[in-house]
């Protein structure tokens, strides 16, 4: 049976990378940005809103079509673990779903760094790249980065939203739960990612840490930020791993 990971937190520290990194192994499977969240989430009150439900209501063919959709989505992939990615899984109402649907125990990669360093480089991100689909010259006005900082960051928005997926996450889940600090990430990816296998409790696999290839399969150009998953193809001290 697929054990299902679910990553979340902070944009901009390093999920690109550590996906690429897990994804060496042949029996872990780790998604690009995936819709599954907010899928999940719609689909839910999509069925609610059905007037047909309300005259004939029928429960269990409802929770029948929801707990299908998180293994269904990737019943492709014959990966033992399946991690998707989705920064808005710690949302309360997203947990409560993840907690229903999950077909098996959840467990969180919740990235994390430092608050001001993944402001500062999402505000870049955006305003090197105005005419981006997330958020643009038509959102915020004047488009400098003083009101693209404001924007991101107030009560509701995209930092705000991951701030408290993190937080949610940690505060409710956190014996399932492996954070992955950006800083330490790079400078000891190997103890980071053994800490991931234990929560995970598979066996080690031997990962390389040069040479690495983005398994990203986001096109970027759709967004408008035609860089925003590049990756370093280096990280942290090379020929330190460790094989236990």
């Amino acid at each position: 049976m697929k054990q299902f990971v679910y990553l979340a937190g902070m944009p901009r520290s390093g999920s690109t990378l550590l996906l690429s990194i897990l994804n060496q192994n042949p029996n872990i499977f780790a998604s690009s940005s995936s819709p599954l969240c907010n899928m999940l989430y719609q689909s839910e009150t999509l069925w609610k809103q059905q007037l047909a439900l309300g005259a004939n209501p029928n429960d269990d063919a409802v929770l029948r079509v929801l707990s299908s959709m998180i293994p269904e989505y990737y019943a492709d992939k014959n990966q033992e673990i399946i991690i998707d990615k989705s920064f808005n899984w710690g949302l309360s109402e997203n947990l409560e779903l993840v907690h229903r649907f999950s077909p098996t125990t959840p467990k969180f990669i919740v990235m994390d760094r430092n608050w001001d360093s993944v402001v500062e480089s999402v505000v870049c991100l955006f305003f090197a790249n105005p005419q981006n689909k997330i958020v643009n010259e038509n959102m915020v006005y004047p488009f400098n980065h003083d009101s693209i900082r404001n924007f991101i960051t107030a009560e509701g928005n995209i930092l705000w939203k991951c701030k408290i997926s993190k937080e949610n996450i940690l505060n409710y889940y956190s014996s399932n739960s492996t954070v992955v600090e950006y800083e330490r990430f790079c400078s000891e990816p190997d103890e980071v990612i053994h800490e991931i296998y234990k929560m995970l409790e598979i066996p080690y696999f031997l990962h390389w840490y040069t040479g690495i290839e983005n398994s990203n399969l986001d096109n970027d150009s759709f967004w408008g930020i035609p860089k925003m998953h590049e990756i370093r193809t280096e990280v942290g001290h090379h020929g330190t791993l460790r094989i236990s």
